[in-house]
């Protein structure tokens, strides 16, 4: 993993889910989009597993109507434990939806939660 990705991601991180200020998640997205970044997810989604017709299951905590911000997570387990209590704790809706991704349309995050 690039070193400057690993910083942005681990920072990203470092903030509550659903961070309002997005500083972080753009930078961990301008990272993606460098050349080592996007060999690097690449690399990375090429062993998730897929369904059989090739898309990827997220899961996603919180109102469809919120848009793009809410994060996304691979486990689910972790996505009912961590990201709906997260939530909750905010005053926020902890719907937890299941959604087919194509891969190509993953980014970012290398950790499996």
């Amino acid at each position: 993993m690039p070193e400057s990705y690993k910083e942005a991601m681990d920072a990203y991180k470092m903030t509550d889910l659903g961070d309002k200020s997005e500083t972080n998640k753009n930078r961990l997205l301008e990272e993606a989009q460098t050349e080592e970044g996007k060999a690097y997810v690449q690399s990375y989604v090429s062993t998730i597993p897929t369904n059989e017709d090739g898309t990827i299951t997220v899961y996603r905590v919180g109102s469809l109507r919120e848009g793009n911000n809410s994060p996304v997570s691979l486990d689910k387990d972790f996505t009912e434990r961590v990201m709906v209590n997260d939530r909750k704790r905010q005053g926020l809706s902890t719907e937890v939806h299941e959604i087919k991704v194509k891969p190509e349309r993953y980014s970012c995050s290398s950790s499996r939660n």
